[in-house]
C-alpha cells in the first residue's frame, strides 16, 4: 500500500498488528451503547456528539465556552522502539477563529486535553487554524512542535497522518504529501500506552468532524 511517498508493506499491515478503524456508523450520543468503546467528555451539556453526518463522520460540537473530547476507551497503542506505528485520520472544523483549538492523535487517557495537557502525547494540533505536529514524553522533555506549513480552511477536510519507523524517525503527512520528517530518540512518548484522542475547544459554537 502506498501513501504519499511511503510504502506500507507487510511489516506495517501484517495481521499481527494492533489496528483500530471506525466510520462511526450508529455512534449515537453519549447515552448510547458505544460508551463502551469511547469515553465522551465535555465541560458542559452543550458538548454533544453526533453521527448524523453523511460519509461515516462523527461531529463533536461545542458552544461558546466549553470543551468536547472523544477518547477511545483503553490504551492499546505503543510507540515502542523497534515497532512501527501508523496513524491516519481526516478532520475539519466548521469555523476558524482566534479561539479555535483542536487536537487529533494519540495520548495517555485524559479528560480535557487543553485544560491540563497530558504528560505524554503525539499528534496534530491546531491553534487559530495553524496546524502543527506536536509530541512530548513524560511531561519533562518539553513539547516538540513541528510546522506542517498548513493553515486550516473552515469546513474543509484535511487528511493527516504520521508514520513512526521504530527507530526514532517520524514522517508527517498532510493530504497524502510528506510535509516534515523528524528524528529523535528522547522525546517520543515510547514508555506509555496511548489511546486515540480528538478534542475541540469552544470560544464560538463550532463542530469538529472526523
Amino acid at each position: 500500500v502506498r501513501y504519499g511517498n511511503l510504502n506500507l508493506g507487510d511489516s506495517v499491515l501484517a495481521s499481527k498488528a494492533t489496528r483500530f478503524f471506525d466510520d462511526f456508523v450508529g455512534f449515537g450520543d453519549r447515552g448510547a451503547a458505544d460508551v463502551a468503546t469511547y469515553l465522551l467528555n465535555g465541560t458542559s451539556a452543550a458538548a454533544t456528539f453526533t453521527d448524523d453526518i453523511a460519509g461515516g463522520v462523527i461531529g463533536i460540537l461545542t458552544d461558546t465556552t466549553n470543551n468536547a473530547q472523544l477518547v477511545l476507551n483503553g490504551e492499546p497503542f505503543s510507540l515502542a522502539a523497534g515497532k512501527t506505528s501508523w496513524f491516519r485520520a481526516r478532520f475539519k472544523v466548521s469555523s476558524i477563529a482566534s479561539t479555535t483549538n483542536t487536537f487529533l492523535g494519540l495520548s495517555i487517557t485524559d479528560t480535557n486535553f487543553f485544560s491540563t495537557k497530558p504528560t505524554d502525547y503525539i499528534g496534530f494540533e491546531s491553534n487559530d487554524g495553524v496546524l502543527t505536529f506536536n509530541y512530548v514524553k513524560d511531561g519533562t522533555t518539553g513539547v516538540v512542535s513541528v510546522s506542517t506549513g498548513v493553515t486550516l480552511v473552515a469546513d474543509t477536510f484535511v487528511d493527516v497522518a504520521f508514520f513512526f519507523d521504530g527507530n526514532g524517525n517520524i514522517y508527517i503527512y498532510v493530504n497524502e504529501t510528506q510535509v516534515a520528517h523528524t528524528a529523535t530518540t528522547t522525546e517520543i512518548p515510547n514508555d506509555e500506552a496511548l489511546t486515540l484522542v480528538a478534542d475541540v475547544v469552544g470560544g464560538a459554537a463550532r463542530t469538529l468532524s472526523i
